[in-house]
């Protein structure tokens, strides 16, 4: 029986220390050896990155000063498969990792899978909690969007739909996806195509830093590929804690102490409701679940919604 040939591109900067774990979970795989390629994608390292790939027999494409997006679409230039297999440098994969997504691939209309990855066993409670809220939906059911750090796309759809956005720094998995179902493809979840994400952030100050950086490209995307409904939340949320912020501060300025006070509480509902409905949909009977999720939910939300007022001070600069 045929078997289709999968390029498996790694976009990775300064990653001697994850790479070889990620290329020893490869090693691992189910799948047929002769049937899969490994390109390393560097965007300019300067540890042992570049000697390390190359020590493990892997084809090495050198992509400096790229966004990630042009690091990945630089790999797809040069692969050979009609697979494309995208996995980040600090995950591992399950042995049944591309089998489970080639057969999703094989099924009619289907053009890109994967599922957000897992967390490593000795994980921290932030990790874990951060994770639990993509695990309440069905193990396998069609998405709104993929993360790139596990998506596996058929190639001649991705071709078509022009690749990654490269302007984009951040939020290109979810316009690559959006453009593949405007296409009429389907981009199907399933939490057996398995990989672990070694690069979770393990404490809150992480996770603001990692958040608001995912969301400095939010307004771009939303340009790019104008606001769609399942964004909503993702927009409408940060705002209400930027308002809550903001609001009371400009108060202050003519008023009493007590607005200023009352703003970060403004921004503690939505985390609790947030903390609440992924708790109940996940059945995480925990007795610290909600707590620590609406600690982690309210992070998020802050760090959002910085990322939105860092977005806008550069459109500003650039109009000026």
């Amino acid at each position: 029986m045929d078997v289709t040939f999968v390029s498996v591109i790694v976009p990775v900067k300064n990653g001697e220390r994850d790479l070889p774990r990620l290329l020893a979970s490869l090693a691992r795989l189910a799948y047929p050896r002769e049937r899969f390629e490994i390109i390393v994608c560097d965007n300019g390292s300067t540890d042992r990155t570049v000697e390390e790939a190359r020590r493990m027999a892997c084809q090495v494409l050198e992509a400096p000063e790229l966004t990630v997006a042009g690091v990945r679409n630089a790999g797809a230039r040069v692969a050979r498969g009609d697979v494309l297999a995208f996995v980040d440098a600090d995950c591992t994969v399950s042995p049944c990792w591309l089998d489970a997504a080639v057969s999703q691939l094989k099924r009619t209309r289907v053009v890109a899978a994967g599922c957000y990855p897992g967390v490593p066993e000795a994980a921290t409670w932030v990790q874990r909690l951060w994770n639990l809220k993509e695990r309440v939906k069905p193990v396998v059911h069609e998405a709104a969007w993929l993360p790139s750090m596990n998506l596996v796309v058929d190639r001649a759809a991705f071709d078509a739909a022009g690749g990654f956005d490269a302007e984009l720094s951040t939020c290109e998995d979810v316009d690559l996806c959006y453009r593949l179902r405007d296409a009429g493809g389907g981009v199907i979840w399933d939490e057996r195509i398995g990989v672990t994400h070694h690069g979770e952030p393990a404490t809150l100050a992480i996770l603001f830093k990692k958040e608001r950086w995912h969301g400095s490209s939010n307004l771009h995307g939303y340009l790019r590929h104008a606001l769609r409904k399942e964004e909503v939340p993702s927009l409408v949320l940060p705002v209400v804690v930027l308002g809550s912020w903001t609001i009371p501060a400009a108060l202050l300025l003519s008023g009493p102490l007590f607005p200023l006070l009352a703003g970060p509480f403004l921004a503690i509902p939505p985390s609790i409701a947030l903390a609440g409905a992924v708790r109940t949909a996940a059945r995480a009977r925990r007795p610290g679940a909600v707590p620590g999720l609406s600690a982690v939910y309210l992070v998020y939300l802050a760090a959002r919604a910085v990322a939105l007022t860092d977005e806008w001070r550069a459109w500003s600069r650039r109009r000026r």
